[in-house]
């Protein structure tokens, strides 16, 4: 659940309702008990050459997690590949390290553990936030889990638990908001001692205004065309909700900002007509329009416009982005791959298509059929030849399986492939349309579907032979 989220609860607490953009999802609620599983993995590395990672006091006071996810497997050979990181099974505690062996015990679970489940993403918990530990050796391990025949421990330090959301009753719903922290250590022990004067009352916390609002945006993108990206992340608070990622730490944003500043070292946001502004219970929200630019070394750019809306919150006289969403539109640049088709006058010929417009290889060609739609059949081809190519061609069937009509949905984005070559990541940020590859009714159907894909983020496994979207576990074949 996310800050602003309106929540209803059911009597007797076996149903959680949640009002979102005008749908409404229900979760069942039921009690389990976390099962005495105690397991061994083998770690990154030896507990001897931790040396000066910083992270000898997580582990020596039991501090250090892990998460146990569901196996990543290469469809082609059925090879666990990695952890699934969308579905997390466990949090588990450290118990003991010894050389490269390690134990640890479940401390809260989400379901059923597999035998051949794998853990991954070692870290610790702060009040209210989760810090990972990512050197080269941790960044990408994972390991099989192994049951234990270790003893229970008697006892663990209490583990500080990630900040929790607390809910606010209004007339028709609970609104759901972060919750009050508690003390880190326990109140002093109350003494009678001689009265005092009362202490005076403090002073009111400072009134942000509108017009306060308005101009920290302002500033924000102001920060973003000078490339002062420490000033643009001391505008976020400790966890976003930013843009399709769901919650994630301000570091995550830091680090995108800074790759995304290597490959264009020119860029301006500016703020195009009015920022609209609102309070609804303590969070601000605020909708308005920007126009990004973006120039490299080679004098390539892209341009474009994107309707923002973001939620903050208060602290004092200081305002932090709690949650950022974006939908990119009207994007040009200056590598176009096809002119632009004009509509013909009444009467006059139809004009010609354009030249051809082709994905580079190699590629990788999946091939998927509507759920909503079966008569529709779309194919993705993606390729990192030249930067980033994506294009999706729809294809209309009729019921023995011929074509009746195509069109063509071309994406651009951000992203690429890892450095290690074992994964790629890529960001959509504009669909347009081939003009000369199909129009008509089809493309208008297909074209909510296309858009849809906009504003996301897909994360891609390479295997033998091809490679995994992690999501959707969608299976591309690789064509040379």
């Amino acid at each position: 659940m996310n800050e602003g989220d309106k929540i209803l609860c059911s009597a007797d607490g076996s149903k959680i309702i949640r009002l979102l953009n005008g749908q409404i999802e229900v979760t069942f609620m039921k009690k389990a008990a976390c099962p005495d599983f105690i397991f061994e993995v083998e770690m990154p590395l030896p507990l001897e050459e931790i040396g000066n990672t910083g992270w000898r006091n997580q582990i020596d006071s039991k501090m250090l997690c892990l998460l146990v996810y569901a196996p990543l497997r290469n469809p082609l050979n059925n090879v666990i590949v990695g952890p699934d990181y969308n579905q997390v099974r466990a949090l588990a505690r450290l118990v003991e390290w010894k050389g490269r062996k390690a134990v640890f015990i479940v401390q809260t679970h989400d379901e059923s553990i597999e035998v051949e489940d794998v853990a991954s993403t070692l870290h610790y918990w702060e009040p209210g936030k989760m810090s990972e530990w990512k050197p080269i050796s941790t960044r990408k391990w994972w390991a099989a889990i192994k049951p234990s025949p270790a003893a229970l421990p008697d006892k663990l330090p209490e583990l500080e638990s990630p900040q929790l959301l607390s809910l606010i009753q209004e007339p028709n719903s609970l609104l759901v908001m972060k919750a009050v922290e508690k003390p880190s250590s326990p109140f002093p022990k109350v003494v009678e001692e001689a009265p005092v004067a009362p202490t005076p009352a403090p002073p009111p916390s400072p009134v942000i205004s509108e017009q306060d609002v308005k101009a920290f945006l302002s500033e924000h993108h102001a920060k973003a065309s000078r490339g002062d990206v420490a000033g643009m992340m001391a505008d976020y608070d400790r966890m976003v909700d930013f843009l399709d990622k769901g919650r994630i730490p301000v570091a995550n944003i830091e680090s995108e900002e800074k790759e995304h500043r290597q490959k264009w070292q020119k860029g301006s946001e500016q703020v195009v007509g009015v920022i609209f502004v609102i309070n609804q219970s303590g969070v601000w929200n605020a909708t308005y329009t920007i126009e990004f630019y973006n120039e490299n070394t080679s004098g390539d750019w892209h341009k474009g416009r994107a309707d923002l809306s973001i939620n903050m919150r208060t602290e004092g006289a200081r305002l932090y982005i709690t949650s950022q969403r974006a939908k990119v539109y009207n994007v040009t640049d200056s590598r176009a791959s096809s002119p632009k088709i004009s509509t013909p006058a009444a009467g006059a010929a139809k004009e010609s298509k354009g030249a051809a417009i082709s994905v580079p290889r190699p590629c990788f060609v999946t091939v998927t059929r509507a759920k909503d739609a079966p008569q529709i059949e779309f194919t993705d081809q993606i390729s990192f030849v030249k930067g980033i190519v994506w294009h999706r061609t729809y294809r209309e069937l009729s019921s023995d399986g011929k074509v009746l009509r195509t069109c063509r949905a071309i994406y651009t984005g951000s992203g690429g492939v890892s450095p290690d070559r074992n994964t790629a990541r890529i960001y959509v940020t504009t669909q347009e349309w081939d003009q000369g590859f199909g129009d008509g009714l089809l493309t208008g159907v297909c074209q909510r579907s296309a858009q849809s894909m906009v504003g996301k983020a897909f994360q891609f496994q390479f295997v033998t032979g091809g490679m995994v979207e992690s999501q959707l576990g969608m299976v591309f074949q690789l064509q040379k």
